[in-house]
C-alpha cells in the first residue's frame, strides 16, 4: 500500500521581494505581511515557519544572498531556529505600461534535495492591490510545487524493502542519540540494530521499506546524510 513518509523537520522560509526600486527582506511591508497571513502554512506536507528578522538574521542573510539563492547563509539561520531546511524565495513585481502587463517573476530553492524552480504569476483579475494578489498566488504555487515533488519522491510501495549496513560517524554520545532518535521516528525504517559502538565510527544495520534512494532522501529531510564510504555506507549528521 503506497503511502507518503512523514514531513520531516520544519523549513525556514526566507523571502526577498523587489517592487520597483525598493527591496524587501527584513524591512516591513504591509503587502507581504498580508499575503503571508492569507496562506495556510501549517496544513501542508512540509512544516513552514518564518525567522523573526533578529539582528543575527539580518547580519547572516542579505538581499543578494536570496537573489543568488545561496543556501549556506539560509541554512545558518535555519539552524538558529533548530531547523535543518530552508526555503529561499526571490520575487520581483513587474509593472508594465498598462495593468494588463502586471506580473510577478519568482525563483525558489528548497535546500532539502536542492530543489530549484522558477515561474511567472499573472493576475486572474485586476484588483485594487494586484501586487498582493500576485504574491499570494505565488506562495500557493510554490507550496503546491514542493508538496507535489515531496509526494512524487516519497510515495512508498510497501511491497519493496531492503536492508543496509552503515558506518555511523559519531562525534559524541549526543550525536549517537540524535541519529538513533531520527531512525526511531522515520516510518520508512522498519527496525535498526546497533552492531558495534565506537568513536569516531559505529556500525548499524537498518531494515527499511521502499527503495534505497527513498531512504537516503528521507534521512536527508531529517538532517542526516547517507553516502558511500569506500565499499561501505556512511551515515552522518549534516554539516
Amino acid at each position: 500500500m503506497p503511502h507518503v513518509l512523514s514531513t520531516g523537520t520544519g523549513v525556514a522560509v526566507i523571502h526577498a521581494h523587489r517592487s520597483g526600486l525598493t527591496d524587501y527582506l527584513w524591512s516591513p511591508s504591509g503587502t507581504l505581511a498580508t499575503a503571508r497571513a492569507s496562506i495556510d502554512w501549517e496544513n501542508r506536507v512540509r512544516l513552514y515557519s518564518f525567522p523573526t528578522g533578529s539582528v543575527t538574521d539580518r547580519f547572516t542573510v542579505s538581499q543578494q544572498y536570496i537573489s543568488d539563492l545561496s543556501p549556506e547563509p539560509a541554512l545558518k539561520i535555519a539552524s538558529n531556529y533548530d531547523l535543518n531546511s530552508a526555503l529561499l524565495i526571490f520575487s520581483e513585481f513587474l509593472a508594465g505600461d498598462s495593468e494588463s502587463e502586471l506580473a510577478i517573476r519568482y525563483k525558489f530553492r528548497l535546500t532539502d534535495g536542492d530543489y530549484v524552480g522558477e515561474g511567472m504569476v499573472f493576475p486572474k483579475q485586476l484588483q485594487e492591490d494586484s501586487e498582493l494578489e500576485l504574491i499570494t498566488s505565488m506562495y500557493r504555487e510554490i507550496l503546491e510545487r514542493i508538496d507535489s515533488k515531496w509526494r512524487e519522491q516519497l510515495l512508498v510501495d510497501t511491497s519493496e524493502s531492503g536492508s543496509i549496513t552503515v558506518m555511523m560517524s559519531l562525534e559524541s554520545a549526543n550525536t549517537f542519540g540524535n541519529i538513533t532518535n531520527i531512525l526511531s521516528e522515520l516510518s520508512l525504517v522498519k527496525k535498526y540494530s546497533v552492531d558495534q559502538i565506537g568513536i569516531p565510527l559505529s556500525q548499524l544495520s537498518i531494515d527499511y521499506t521502499g527503495r534505497l534512494e527513498q531512504l537516503s532522501l528521507a534521512l536527508s529531510y531529517n538532517g542526516l546524510v547517507l553516502e558511500e564510504y569506500g565499499d561501505k555506507w556512511l551515515l552522518r549528521q549534516k554539516d
